[in-house]
């Protein structure tokens, strides 16, 4: 299975540019709970950098009662993706 870093389009354009250019914070994370991924949002989101999180587990990263815990959850047993 491709990375993010190796995605890219028909068009041509690398996936990470696209979403490493989004405002808003964005983490990617495995089904083991590690975080993969994060764009710079995510990074001044958490005033972590990405050689700090990715590798983490993001149960290590959020407060116990975030509620990402939970959207996690259904991610899981539904098998989409969700943003919020």
């Amino acid at each position: 299975m491709a990375t993010v870093r190796q995605k890219r389009s028909k068009a041509g354009f690398n996936v990470e540019d696209v979403v490493g250019a989004l405002p808003y914070p964005v983490i990617v994370v495995n089904g083991d709970g590690d975080i993969d991924y994060v764009n710079g949002s995510a990074e001044n989101f958490f005033q972590q950098g990405k050689n700090i999180l990715v590798g983490r587990s993001i149960s290590r990263v959020l407060p116990p009662d975030s509620p990402v815990h939970s959207l996690l959850a259904q991610v899981r047993t539904a098998g989409v993706s969700i943003s919020e």
